[in-house]
């Protein structure tokens, strides 16, 4: 019916779940962001979009169960999470120097 649904119950939320929801990719574009092994944004926000797309949605949909993308192909997330990426950098570097 959709583009991918959840194998588990959403209401009421599992306590369990809500770590990687509210913690897991921002923890990780705010280590990126505070890395200065890659200076340039882009070159980050790729690498982060690729793990996450090609590592981070087949941990959570074939091996660990939590979604299953019924119509969705994860190269159409690289895109999402490359913005992502370059919208948090920005409001970081917006934020910290004022």
């Amino acid at each position: 019916m959709g583009y991918w649904e959840y194998n588990v119950q959403l209401l009421p939320i599992p306590i369990g779940i809500l770590p990687y929801d509210f913690t897991l990719i921002p923890v990780i574009i705010m280590f990126m962001i505070k890395s200065d092994s890659i200076k340039q944004v882009f070159i980050k926000g790729s690498l982060f979009s690729f793990l996450t797309t090609y590592i981070g949605h087949p941990l959570f949909d074939q091996w660990l169960h939590f979604v299953n993308h019924t119509h969705w192909e994860n190269s159409l997330s690289l895109p999402i999470y490359l913005l992502l990426y370059i919208i948090a950098n920005w409001l970081f570097l917006k934020l910290s120097y004022r």
